[in-house]
């Protein structure tokens, strides 16, 4: 009788699940979209877009967009003919336009005018002529309906910024412009021609705090540190001799200079090299190798990145078979095996004549009898599932139950 009742439980479930018709079932989920969202998988689709078991698909908003409701992460089951993904309801995002440009500050030019702009439109904003950016936002974005960015704010640009006048002239800042008042003896937009007077040193010649002194039919000029020349008007360079070391660059300043050095030096003459593993960069016990310029972090085992941060995620090429579970550790991983299947990956399909021996050690008998020792062997059959057998393997495992 119990024979007969484990046959007819087999035929009731291989019926249950065989396609009808031999139609070809997939086991894999259907593609899974969401209005206004963008989605990342962690595996891809086949060629007709759909996903096999396990995948995990994140959602988000589109850009402009906002959540609602419903959940950011689904995971495709399949189970026998049933594909479904989990995660409850989908995402949904909010999307309204914006009406009308979004503001900004008098005089300054934009590429929207007045209408309605979708979700994730973005307006560029440019200071006027004459003025730089100080802060604030050159682009705005469209958000649910609202502009998202701060104003952007601008200042007059500073023409006397870089020097223009000449000769110790005054430079008269302008709108998109410039003015010099030159010292007395010079002349021109930039102060740079000299004009001569009945007494060579009334008005004085000589620029930049030079000091003039007269002389029979002609004048010399004593110029202040940092300045040369006849009429002291050009700055002394000292960057000439080059004192700036290891490819640094050397800006000229009025008596004096400053190095900018390259990566990986400093100093006042970067002449010293930088040790860039003094703050300990390398995470999770890797090692740093200084290097000119940067540094390399050689990572322990089980570990990876720029800085050794990540831990290295061995289960990511999938080496558990068979519908394992891959358990993720540090430089190693473990794999729980579906029920009958074995071995490290599960690469071992356990069959029903799988028998496994074990021995029990105790003391073996002699025959002068001064020790004794006993071997038992026992034999141990897995377990095994009705509806996997063959009739006649059926009866010899019933026989054995009882």
């Amino acid at each position: 009788m119990r024979v007969i009742i484990g046959l007819l439980l087999c035929l009731s479930l291989v019926l249950f699940v065989a396609p009808v018709g031999g139609r070809k079932v997939r086991k894999r989920c259907k593609p899974l979209t969401f209005p206004d969202t963008v989605r990342s998988c962690n595996q891809a689709p086949n060629a007709e877009g759909w996903y096999r078991d396990g995948t995990v698909c994140n959602f988000a908003c589109r850009r402009g967009c906002v959540k609602d409701t419903g959940g950011t992460r689904r995971v495709c089951k399949v189970k026998g003919r049933s594909k479904w993904w989990t995660g409850g309801r989908g995402l949904k995002c909010n999307c309204r336009p914006c009406v009308g440009a979004p503001s900004h500050p008098e005089g300054y030019t934009s590429d929207c005018g007045a209408g309605t702009y979708p979700a994730g439109h973005t307006c560029v904003f440019t200071c006027p002529a004459g003025y730089v950016k100080v802060s604030g936002n050159e682009r705005k974005l469209c958000v649910n309906g609202r502009w998202r960015g701060q104003d952007l704010v601008c200042k007059e640009t500073d023409e006397c910024s870089s020097n223009p006048c000449a000769n110790g002239a005054t430079c008269e800042d302008e709108v998109d412009g410039y003015t010099c008042s030159c010292v007395p003896g010079y002349g021109g937009d930039q102060c740079e021609t000299g004009v001569s007077g009945p007494e060579e040193c009334s008005p004085n010649p000589c620029a930049n705090g030079g000091t003039c002194e007269d002389e029979v039919d002609g004048y010399a000029c004593s110029c202040a540190p940092g300045y040369e020349g006849d009429h002291c008007e050009t700055e002394t360079d000292e960057c000439s001799s080059n004192p700036c070391a290891n490819g640094a660059t050397c800006e000229d300043e009025v008596d004096g200079y400053t190095c900018t050095c390259a990566p990986g030096y400093e100093g006042d003459q970067c002449e010293t090299e930088t040790d860039e593993c003094s703050s300990n960069p390398c995470a999770n016990g890797a090692t740093c190798e200084d290097e000119v310029g940067g540094y390399t972090c050689t990572c322990a085992p089980g570990y990876e990145g720029d800085h050794c941060e990540t831990e290295t995620d061995e289960c990511s090429s999938n080496p558990c078979a068979n519908g394992a579970t891959c358990e993720d550790e540090v430089d190693g991983y473990t794999c729980t095996c579906a029920p009958g299947y074995e071995g490290d990956q599960c690469e071992t399909e356990v069959t029903a004549t799988t028998q496994a021996t074990t021995t029990e050690p105790t003391t073996q008998a002699t025959t002068t009898g001064e020790a004794t020792t006993t071997q038992a062997t026992t034999t141990v059959f897995p377990t095994i599932e009705p509806c996997n057998m063959t009739p006649d393997l059926f009866l010899f495992w019933t026989d054995l139950a009882v």
